[in-house]
């Protein structure tokens, strides 16, 4: 199954905090999968379409991914908060809880606060206790806090994403977009051509796609640092030299 056509899938819950986009298949019992950061609710399709037969399976955009808004409590005190909620709404109960990466820290603090909702509790690679951020992504965060990556920006709705790239776009050329995946979902590394016909890495662009269009782009503005963890060079020449 391809993001399109299981984004297409895609429903709203509306809850006490806000609007909560979900996408499900298949029947009782209920399962629910929550995805870590960068991604959305499409990382588990390909698991989805493997046991929707015999399995409710509710896939959940957590806050500020897919089609779920940003929330104002802090990130993964939201996320928890947003399981419970989805429950709630669905009218769940004994489901089996499968989280990743920080959609798994997610996921423990959700079953720490109502373990009566589950029935089993499912963690692939994700942060814990002791390693939440993991080690590995603390250069990340102190170069955030040193105000060297900016803040991540998000865009949602027609009308916003294009005004967006109206006022980035600039001349014919100044933008190089090479095609990336980011957890599954298509996503461009972008370059920026400077006065010496360089293009330099800003960082990557995540795009929400439907079969309407592009609904959504987050942008991770973390420069060249981040473009290498997709394969990709800090600086590009201009095409055709």
């Amino acid at each position: 199954m391809d993001i399109s056509e299981f984004t297409a899938r895609r429903r709203t819950l509306t809850a006490a905090t806000g609007d909560i986009a979900y996408t499900e298949s298949g029947a009782r019992p209920a399962a629910v999968f929550v995805h870590g950061l960068a991604t959305s609710g499409a990382l588990w399709r390909h698991v989805i379409e493997q046991v929707d037969g015999t399995t409710r399976c509710i896939a959940v955009d957590l806050p500020l991914h897919g089609g779920t808004a940003p929330r104002e409590e802090p990130p993964v005190t939201a996320m928890a908060q947003l399981i419970a909620d989805l429950c709630q709404g669905l009218g769940l109960d004994r489901i089996d809880l499968v989280g990743n990466d920080t959609g798994g820290a997610a996921a423990q603090i959700a079953a720490a606060r109502h373990p009566e909702l589950l029935r089993s509790l499912v963690l692939t690679n994700c942060d814990t206790a002791g390693n939440f951020p993991p080690p590995a992504f603390l250069p990340v965060i102190q170069a955030a806090a040193r105000g060297e990556l900016g803040t991540r920006t998000w865009f949602s709705g027609r009308v916003t994403c294009l005004r967006y790239l109206a006022h980035v776009i600039g001349s014919p050329g100044d933008w190089l977009m090479t095609h990336t995946l980011a957890n599954g979902q298509p996503a461009a590394a972008a370059y920026h051509r400077d006065g010496t016909r360089t293009h330099h890495a800003l960082g990557v662009a995540v795009l929400t796609a439907t079969p309407a269009g592009i609904a959504r782009i987050t942008v991770f503005p973390g420069g060249p640092g981040l473009v290498a963890k997709f394969g990709f060079p800090p600086t590009q020449p201009e095409r055709g030299q």
